[in-house]
């Protein structure tokens, strides 16, 4: 009877967990973002990570994601190669108050650019395309994708919701498309 009462508890404080993940990516109307259906949304499914607190970085008020790569875990996500994009949940709005975006790794820092989307009130994205990140250069570069923003805005004033929402584009095996979303 413990074991059956245990389970009943371990389900359903995973059905809320669920439900708070869910709830931090539902916007003002009621959409989920990533609106993509067809795609591996949950959380650790390919061997890339972002990781879950940003860093600053110079100059001026300069914010950073960080992403590293682990052993793949099973499934046909789990063998994606390469990490081809990364898009932020952001609002569309706000994107005068960021004045650059930079992919940098212990040795180098590069301009590049992001693209900004706007698909409706609650899935603004801003996207970053062309990766073309293997595990292996993830592990040995651990880069950051930073966005250098005005000297008074924070994060809270760039991202949708109540913590900053980063997906992850693959493709798996058997062409499996592969977004896992992580909240930061």
């Amino acid at each position: 009877m413990k074991m059956a009462t245990r389970s009943v508890v371990l389900v359903a404080m995973a059905l809320l967990c669920l439900g708070a993940v869910s709830a931090a990516r539902t916007g003002a109307k009621g959409a989920v973002w990533p609106a993509l259906s067809n795609c591996q949304q949950k959380a650790d499914t390919t061997a890339f990570r972002v990781k879950s607190n940003t860093t600053t970085a110079l100059p001026g008020n300069t914010v950073c994601f960080g992403f590293s790569a682990v052993s793949a875990p099973s499934g046909n996500c789990g063998k994606a190669t390469t990490l081809e994009r990364v898009a932020i949940w952001a609002s569309h709005a706000s994107r005068t108050a960021i004045n650059g975006y930079s992919i940098r790794t212990a040795t180098t820092t590069t301009a590049v650019s992001g693209t900004w989307a706007k698909k409706g009130d609650s899935s603004d994205e801003l996207t970053f395309s062309k990766l073309g990140w293997t595990a292996q250069w993830v592990a040995a570069n651990s880069p950051r994708i930073c966005l250098t923003l005005d000297h008074d805005v924070t994060l809270d004033d760039i991202c949708v919701g109540k913590k900053c929402v980063v997906a992850l584009y693959s493709v798996g095996a058997k062409n499996a498309k592969c977004c896992p979303v992580y909240q930061i």
